[in-house]
């Protein structure tokens, strides 16, 4: 087996992290038994949205001093790697794996209603995408489609400047990502950052993006007495912060839902606006963000990957996690990220701190999204 190669650096120049960052991947692709990168093998990076204005020329720093060519990546206001989040500096991750060149075939859609995907009988996909763009919905289904067997991993680049990715080369594509073929075995799961207060309830009446009723009552009423009960008190100037709504998957028990949050009220009509298209008939649930429940859900999906891998041994993760998790969610120090640590112990690991995540077939928030591979 062959571990993946892992560089991680912060400093206070682009310069200085690509500097850092070659100088430990020579070390280990230099050592005997390490990955071969005549095999144009695949390469993730992934630069905190402090480099983004520098994310081409790091890029190009790094393949003239490897040789690599297959980069994938994008940018973060977060990035992580084994046992470590780095928020609020310059930083970035790399992850070279033995996966070789004729394994994947990368992709861009500038346009998501153009040619640009190849169709494939794939069985994994990892996909980044421009969250400021209208098209990476329609980019998320065709990708999809075009996936005969497949599931699909990765999320949104989230930035306060610019919103590099790598797919090959440096992009600006709406979405952008690879193809996997059969050859490459992973494991992946999704954990959740919030927990379901309340029943579930049926959406009986709308108007326009207002949700007037739900179960033929008063939605604001219906979410007042539901809130106010797990966290002590609602109102319209902290609906924001304290509840989200939750949307069960189609075929799935309650444990696999999207969260969408509540953008505001409108009192006199006792309704609430939320940042999802609904419909009469549809089913939802309030829910509200938990460090504790996090931390055990996340745990539980370790344990699953664990189980999962039927002894295996894994090379290297890729984990795409929400930006309103990490820090804001689990604490200082890096706590999500030591919480993945403990249980795959010193394993290369790259990702980054999302707009959005995806898995299988849908874009979620406020969750983490773990690939391995074996």
């Amino acid at each position: 087996m062959t571990r993946f190669a892992l560089a991680h650096a912060k400093a206070d120049s682009p310069e200085a992290v690509a500097a850092a960052l070659i100088a430990r991947l020579k070390q280990q692709l230099e050592a005997p038994g390490g990955v071969d990168p005549s095999r144009s093998p695949l390469c993730f990076l992934y630069v905190t949205d402090q480099l983004a204005e520098h994310a081409d020329q790091l890029h190009g720093l790094l393949r003239e001093a490897t040789g690599l060519s297959n980069w994938l990546g994008t940018v973060g206001m977060g990035v992580c790697a084994t046992g470590t989040e780095y928020f609020d500096v310059p930083a970035a991750a790399v992850m070279v794996t033995d996966i070789p060149a004729s394994s994947f075939r990368m992709f861009r859609l500038e346009e998501p209603a153009t040619d640009g995907i190849p169709s494939s009988q794939t069985c994994f996909g990892i996909m980044h995408g421009d969250p400021r763009s209208p098209d990476v919905e329609l980019g998320l289904q065709r990708v999809c489609e075009s996936m005969a067997l497949g599931f699909l991993v990765g999320g949104l680049a989230s930035s306060r400047g610019s919103y590099p990715q790598f797919a090959g080369g440096p992009t600006r594509a709406a979405c952008s990502g690879l193809l996997l073929d059969d050859s490459v075995a992973v494991q992946t799961r999704l954990t959740q950052g919030c927990v379901p207060i309340g029943a579930r309830h049926e959406v009986t009446r709308m108007e326009g993006e207002l949700l007037l009723e739900l179960d033929g009552r008063s939605a604001l009423e219906t979410f007042t007495d539901e809130v106010s009960g797990a966290l002590g008190s609602a109102s319209a100037a902290n609906i924001r912060s304290c509840a989200y709504v939750g949307l069960p998957v189609a075929g799935s028990d309650r444990a696999d839902y999207l969260v969408r949050n509540l953008v505001g009220v409108e009192p006199n009509r006792k309704a609430l606006a939320v940042a999802h298209p609904l419909s009469p008939g549809d089913t939802m649930f309030f829910c509200r963000r938990d460090r504790n429940a996090a931390i055990s859900d996340l745990e539980r999906m370790l344990e699953e990957v664990r189980q999962a891998s039927d002894g295996r041994p894994p090379k290297g993760a890729l984990y795409v996690s929400c930006l309103a998790r990490g820090p804001n969610l689990f604490g200082p120090d890096s706590e999500e990220l030591k919480t993945i640590q403990s249980v795959f112990g010193d394993l290369p690991l790259v990702g980054f701190f999302a707009n959005g995540e995806i898995s299988h077939d849908r874009l979620y928030g406020y969750t983490g999204v773990l690939t391995v591979f074996l």
